[in-house]
């Protein structure tokens, strides 16, 4: 949220909803800037949160999990090619552990 107005409106919503649910008032900017210091802090590779995203995804799609599942949990449109334009390469390897899997399974593999 970018105006102080919006966080307002937004507290009195969701506490109606969730009386008991935390809510970030923190900008996006503050936000990175923790998370960058943590990083140091930690001696951790510079991230973000989005790339957390990313490694989802990316892991998702290469074990094989449903396309539609992961762009629902990333919250894509319905229709959206975004998924499959950025992570067409894992949807292959997803594919074709799907297709190991199958195959072990017909073969009473494990």
């Amino acid at each position: 949220m970018t105006e102080p107005y919006a966080t307002r409106i937004l507290k009195r919503a969701v506490k109606g909803l969730l009386p008991n649910a935390p809510l970030a008032t923190i900008t996006v900017w503050d936000a990175l800037k923790l998370q960058r210091a943590a990083c140091e802090a930690l001696g951790l590779p510079r991230h973000t949160l989005h790339d957390w995203r990313h490694t989802y995804a990316v892991t998702a799609l290469a074990r094989g999990d449903d396309p539609q599942f992961v762009k629902r949990q990333l919250g894509h449109a319905p229709n959206s090619p975004l998924l499959h334009t950025t992570y067409a390469v894992y949807e292959a390897m997803g594919r074709k552990a799907r297709q190991v899997a199958s195959h072990r399974a017909s073969q009473g593999e494990r």
